[in-house]
């Protein structure tokens, strides 16, 4: 049987041989070597599980923690990322999970599970996060009477910012994001949003639209859902009020600024009066397990999508 053990960022060679065998994954020894570094405090050092045999590593759970200020209140949270084991030893793989589990302080996160994981997820309590997204396509209306600025310049957000959001700033700055403060001089919202490139068919769910493609393509073999789209995804923000007040103002500007489609917005968060096309299924199944923290107060940051830049 194997034997399980903290993983520490010393290990990453020892560890390397396992995680270079699942070149499925597409990742690169360079991506790999990511998961094996801290980018921000934390109130545990390591990252991860291992199970080892005969002195080589057979499994692995990468797990990210943060402490994060939510509504006043401090919480813990752990996401999980790269659940792998060789086929001899899957028997075994639970022993890296509900190591995890034991900690009941920690909000867990799984944000990239296969549809096997996440049936065995389902069993140890953890609940759909999202299952499709509202895409927020930009327009010529203002839709606010006051007057928004979109600040993007570093030290000039950073003067506006509290000191949680400084923390978040200065914490998720070296990777690939964009980072505003929007403002009308009496209130603003802090917005985190990340590229996302896609497809009209990942984006459209009208039943009508799809047979017309259909019919498109057995006709001349052209499709007008394929053409892809390339979208900004908000992966959070500071004033839910002040931005789906102003969200066409708010839509108008970042897509102008990064040239993209408008914005993607997770369907938890996003207002039923503010929804637009329906995103058919989220391109992951991402889960939650609760410590606290309702699926609405769960955003992106500090996980994999940033560490290891997942579309």
């Amino acid at each position: 049987m194997a034997q399980l053990r903290k993983v520490f960022q010393e290990d990453f060679e020892f560890i390397r041989p396992l995680l270079l065998r699942f070149a499925d994954s597409g990742f690169s020894e360079e991506k790999w070597k990511k998961l094996f570094q801290h980018y921000w405090s934390s109130t545990e050092e390591h990252i991860g599980y291992m199970l080892v045999d005969n002195d080589s590593a057979v499994g692995f759970i990468g797990t990210i923690y943060s402490v994060r200020k939510i509504k006043g209140v401090s919480h813990k949270i752990c996401n999980l990322t790269s659940w792998i084991v060789l086929p001899d030893y899957r028997s075994e793989s639970l022993l890296l999970l509900q190591q995890i589990l034991k900690n009941k302080e920690y909000t867990i996160t799984s944000f990239t599970s296969i549809p096997s994981a996440v049936k065995i997820l389902a069993r140890f309590g953890f609940r759909e996060l999202d299952s499709h997204y509202y895409w927020y396509t930009p327009n010529n209306k203002n839709g606010s009477k006051n007057k928004i600025a979109c600040i993007t310049e570093t030290i000039a957000i950073e003067k506006m910012l509290s000191d949680e959001e400084k923390k978040i700033f200065h914490d998720h700055i070296a990777f690939h994001a964009n980072h505003y403060v929007f403002t009308d001089d009496q209130s603003y919202c802090y917005i985190i949003t990340r590229k996302r490139n896609t497809s009209l068919r990942s984006l459209i769910s009208n039943r009508y639209i799809n047979y017309a493609d259909f019919i498109l393509r057995k006709m001349s073999g052209l499709s007008f859902l394929e053409k892809k789209r390339s979208l900004a995804h908000l992966c959070y923000f500071s004033n839910a009020d002040f931005l789906f007040k102003n969200i066409e103002i708010v839509n108008k500007k970042i897509s102008n600024y990064l040239h993209v489609s408008g914005l993607l917005v997770d369907a938890r968060v996003a207002p039923a009066r503010k929804r637009l096309n329906r995103h058919k299924t989220c391109p992951r199944i991402s889960l939650y397990r609760p410590a606290g923290l309702k699926s609405s107060e769960i955003d992106s940051l500090y996980s994999e999508f940033f560490i290891l830049d997942l579309q």
